[in-house]
């Protein structure tokens, strides 16, 4: 039968777009097929094909429905009128013909009946059997007649293990999820290399679930021809071993090198420590064990780690160790490989890769620092010789090489910024001999994102400095120091993941960078700058501060009150009219404002405001009726001319010697009163409610008097509670609960210049009516000795003999026995003395039995060295180390914080990161596990009444 009009021209039209592969091949790309192959033109070619036994219009709507492609290759073949014989053997299941081919030649034989009607679709076939990278990474074996869709093809390099080829795809075949990108690497394996790339796919896929920006994705994996390929996008920025042998970019600067090297760690955490953003535990670990230059690309910032080849990875729960195979580069560990004996090779570990990410590192930092020539100079000055070969590592065996640390130095010589010191700090830490004081591959990630912070704030603040003396300035820049202070490196390291955690930093450093350009492009002059001038900072700095936890959210919020008091001092700048009130925070910052200016005036009463501001003072003459004491204190009710209406009250007496004293220190008195009677005391401070104060001068004393914040209940100091012993009130969540209560109001006295000189057991009061007063808030009291920052002396507490085991040794002059000017860590040591008696649930003088008659020096020195370590089979290491702090001096404390931008945090923000919020977490986390157990145990003990006795075993019941 002669081919009709149609199909003729159908045939025609499917020819004119078949397309030339790279090899020579011709395939017609499917999205071309079904633009011929619509439904009337396969109406037109049936005509003359089907008898009028069959529904012609049925007929159509199947093949345009599941048989396009089968029925094109009919076409191109001019056998059209066998498309009933592929219907015939359907089995009516209900599935897409197409999805049947390519077909086998004999089953083709079997449908068609006629051998040479089979070949000729077998050949043909292929044109329309190009592959489909669908975006999974499952291993395909395709046939060698396949034809891939390849348009052009580059050699890009070659070695041990196979060929590169850049290659671009045909639009209609490019891999699903990369329909943007034009090209495509594909990497070529012998078959003789087929555990390297089992090896590679098995990594590859697993790590492809991470979808971590900084790990290599894998369009495709498949054997064609007798080749195992890997097919991933191509990343235009070549090997980082190509990246440092080129001038650095103009556009490099600290932060982005940084930022690039951090995600370039977290990929290390991806493949080391393998967790879903959804899982509870991580599944898998691995190491890379070929970590160099070659292995690692550059894509603009990011550096993208590959070459999986030599990988492992495990279950969580295997611990075999993998022989060392990586020897390319210079960046093995010591432990992989014996430089005298360069062919007996040892075991690998995920400390291998941190070592030689070291390497990188130090590497890079040259690199920015010096340029590519100092890279050269660098690895020309490692050069050494072990008979009988020369090596450039970064160790020489069992020794460290010397250069290396000749060149961190000069690096940090040369680039003098507090995020390089920190980085330097790290790599030596990296390039430790012994693999088990190497950090792991989350430490690192997370230390090398305060890095990069650390080197933005260095410009923003560095941004900040124009503008000082505006006070919207100030304040947005005190906003961001709150925050900045908060970037520690145990902030990022958490069980969700380094995917999880990557995406965190890189939405910190978007604002980061927004707000970094933003202060570039506000105006110099003064004159020209309003409100409206800082909103954008104002925006990011809130995004900021939205991004962090609950814990570490409350600890910027007070870092903000703290550095808004060292900027301005206790004077803040009435904001209220630039929209500052609807701050987080804000009101708490005015309120303690206020309370810090009373503080300032309680030293001198002529520098307080007038009489008639201050009218509420006056001495009280109700008959104070006295019923008891607790401790130091008495107890009493004041009637009120009324014996219907009492109040209850506790006396605290403040005793002077004779009269002239007594005189001289009315006008502090008369201060602290009026400090204390301040509703911003009241609201902002652990201080019961200040009643007044009541003279006595025959005794030359003052009593002041406070109200008990629970009328129902009675006053039970914390030193009562220690000495009953009774474990019954010290629950240890409410234990790590009321440590982190008196550390937070020591902050907070702190904050305001104000110290409280005895803090003492005896000092903290519990006003309850129940069995157990530790679930009560703590009170503060015993303010006789307290005194502004300012004052440099004053008689103290230390005539008591009881109360000079809470002081630190250093207040009292060895030599003349004479008071020192009081310092903030003298208090804060009596808060170690406090958290000791807390933890060892015991007071000082009994935990120190035997001790009594060695001086305060020595006393300390045996509290620190002996008694402290008991602490921790108690309270654990952490609380036992906060402890160890407030003993021994936040100076001994590291310093973790995020960079400021040369603003010297106070002693009290450095306290509150050292001992206050790690306290508070500490409350926080044993609240939640508290809270957790009781749940569970009250499920526990309505499922077992629900279930009746339980037999044991051998007739023995158990009622539960």
């Amino acid at each position: 039968m002669e081919p009709s009009p149609s199909l003729r021209h159908i045939c025609h039209l499917l020819n004119a777009r078949r397309v030339e592969n790279v090899h020579c091949k011709k395939f017609i790309p499917e999205g071309a097929l079904f633009e011929v192959l619509v439904e009337e033109n396969i109406r037109q070619v049936l005509k003359g094909f089907v008898t009028s036994n069959y529904d012609v219009g049925a007929l159509v709507d199947n093949i345009s429905k599941s048989a396009r492609k089968v029925f094109s290759i009919l076409v191109l073949i001019d056998q059209v009128s066998h498309i009933m014989s592929f219907f015939h053997y359907d089995q009516l299941q209900n599935r897409c013909m197409d999805h049947l081919l390519p077909f086998e030649r004999s089953k083709l034989r079997q449908i068609l009946e006629d051998e040479t009607v089979a070949d000729l679709f077998y050949e043909k076939q292929w044109e329309l059997c190009v592959p489909a990278f669908l975006g999974d990474i499952i291993p395909r074996n395709l046939d060698r007649h396949t034809i891939m869709p390849y348009l052009t093809e580059t050699d890009i390099g070659s070695g041990g293990y196979g060929s590169v080829y850049k290659v671009e795809f045909h639009p209609s075949y490019r891999p699903k999820g990369f329909e943007g990108t034009v090209e495509f690497v594909r990497k070529e394996q012998k078959l003789d290399d087929t555990l390297t790339y089992e090896n590679e796919v098995r990594v590859l896929s697993t790590l492809q679930r991470l979808a971590h920006p900084n790990i290599l994705r894998l369009v495709a994996c498949y054997t064609h021809d007798g080749k195992h390929n890997l097919v991933s996008p191509f990343i235009a920025g070549g090997t980082l071993r190509e990246y440092v042998t080129h001038k650095r970019p103009e556009s490099l600067t600290r932060e982005k090198m940084l930022c690039s090297m951090a995600g370039l760690a977290s990929a290390i955490w991806a493949l080391h420590i393998f967790a879903l953003e959804d899982d509870t535990q991580p599944a898998y670990k691995g190491h890379h064990q070929d970590l160099w230059g070659e292995n690692i690309l550059v894509d603009g910032d990011r550096f993208i780690l590959a070459d999986f080849g030599l990988s492992s990875i495990k279950k969580m729960n295997e611990n075999t160790p993998t022989r060392f195979k990586g020897r390319k580069g210079y960046y093995q560990a010591p432990e992989c490989a014996d430089l005298n004996a360069p062919f007996h090779e040892y075991k690998a570990s995920r400390a291998s890769d941190i070592f030689a990410l070291g390497c990188i590192f130090t590497d890079l930092l040259v690199y920015f620092v010096f340029g590519p020539k100092g890279v050269k100079q660098f690895a020309e000055a490692r050069e050494f010789t072990m008979t009988p070969l020369t090596y450039k590592h970064f160790h020489k065996s069992k020794h460290p090489h010397e250069q290396v640390e000749v060149w961190l130095q000069r690096a940090l010589d040369e680039d003098q910024s507090e995020s390089t010191a920190e980085l330097v700090c790290l790599i030596q830490k990296m390039l430790e001999l012994s693999p088990a004081n190497r950090p792991r591959a989350d430490e690192v990630t997370a230390i090398m994102y305060v890095c990069a912070i650390k080197a933005f704030s260095e410009k923003i603040v560095l941004c900040f400095a124009r503008f000082d003396g505006v006070q919207d300035a100030m304040v947005e820049k005190a906003r961001y120091l709150s925050w900045a202070l908060t970037q520690e490196a145990i902030a990022y390291l958490k069980s969700s993941g380094a995917t999880a955690v990557e995406k965190e930093f890189t939405a910190v450093v978007r604002i980061l960078t927004r707000m970094l350009k933003s202060l570039e492009s506000i105006g110099h002059s003064p004159q020209t700058l309003d409100r409206r001038s800082f909103l954008e900072i104002q925006r990011l700095n809130l995004q900021l501060l939205n991004m962090l936890s609950p814990s570490r959210r409350a600890l910027a919020l007070s870092n903000h009150t703290s550095i808004l008091f060292q900027e301005f001092g206790s004077v803040i700048p009435n904001l209220e009219r630039r929209g500052a009130q609807f701050d987080i925070g804000y009101s708490s910052i005015i309120s303690k404002a206020r309370t810090k200016q009373l503080v300032a005036w309680a030293k001198d009463d002529a520098n307080a405001p007038s009489r008639t501001a201050r009218d509420r003072f006056s001495f009280i003459t109700d008959q104070v009726i006295e019923r008891g004491s607790v401790g130091q204190f008495k107890t009493g009710t004041i009637s009120h001319h009324n014996p219907t209406r009492t109040v209850s009250v506790f006396i605290e007496t403040i005793k002077y010697y004779d009269f002239i004293t007594w005189e001289n220190q009315a006008p502090r008195i008369r201060a602290l009163c009026d400090l204390l009677w301040s509703e911003d005391v009241v609201q902002n401070f652990r201080i019961p409610p200040f009643y007044g104060v009541r003279e006595r001068r025959d005794d030359f004393t003052f009593d002041l008097l406070y109200q008990y914040p629970n009328p129902d209940g009675k006053p039970i100091s914390l030193h009562s509670m220690l000495s009953t012993g009774d474990p019954r009130h010290a629950p240890l969540e409410s234990r790590f609960n009321l440590a982190a209560e008196l550390a937070d109001a020591l902050a907070d006295f702190h904050d305001v210049n104000w110290f409280h000189k005895d803090l003492t057991s005896s000092n903290v009061l519990f006003f309850t009516s129940r069995e157990t007063p530790l679930t009560d808030q703590p009170y503060l009291v015993g303010f006789q000795h307290s005194r502004r920052a300012a004052e440099d002396s004053s008689e103290g507490p230390l005539q008591d003999p009881r109360r000079q085991r809470y002081h630190n040794p250093s207040y009292v002059s060895t030599e003349n026995w004479q008071f020192t000017g009081f310092r903030p860590e003298f208090d804060r040591y009596s808060l170690g003395i406090l958290l000791l008696e807390i933890g060892l649930w015991s007071p000082i003088d009994v935990i120190m039995r035997g001790h009594e008659s060695v001086c305060n020096r020595e006393f300390s020195r045996l509290l620190i060295a002996e008694t402290l370590p008991q602490l921790s089979f108690s309270m654990g290491f952490r609380y036992t180390e906060i402890v160890r702090q407030c003993l021994n001096g936040l100076h001994e404390e590291p310093d973790t914080t995020g960079y400021t931008g040369g603003f010297e945090p106070s002693s009290n923000i450095l306290f509150k990161q050292a001992v206050a919020t790690p306290l508070r977490s500490l409350a926080t986390r044993h609240e939640h596990l508290q809270t957790r157990n009781n749940k569970r145990k009250s499920s526990y003990e309505e499922g077992n009444n629900a279930r009746g006795p339980v037999k044991l075993g051998r007739g023995v019941m158990l009622e539960i």
